[in-house]
């Protein structure tokens, strides 16, 4: 007769099974964002220019359509 693993034995293998695998991933994860680093490109300059405030004071034409929609939405 073979000795089983009892199913205490079993679910404690699954939980370390699980977790190994996730610790795994997360270690996967963190070592490509820390040996793959992603340098984002400035597409547009703000720097040396000034914005003012703007207030709507009317509304010369509105861009309702006939059908119920708005051109530019």
């Amino acid at each position: 007769m073979i000795p089983t693993a009892s199913s205490k034995t079993k679910s404690f293998r699954k939980w370390l099974r699980f977790l190994l695998v996730l610790v795994l991933l997360c270690g996967g994860v963190w070592l490509l964002q820390v040996c793959q680093p992603v340098d984002k490109p400035q597409l547009v300059s703000t720097q040396g220019r000034v914005f003012e405030k703007a207030t709507v004071t009317s509304i010369v034409q509105d861009n309702l359509q006939e059908d119920g929609s708005r051109v530019g939405d």
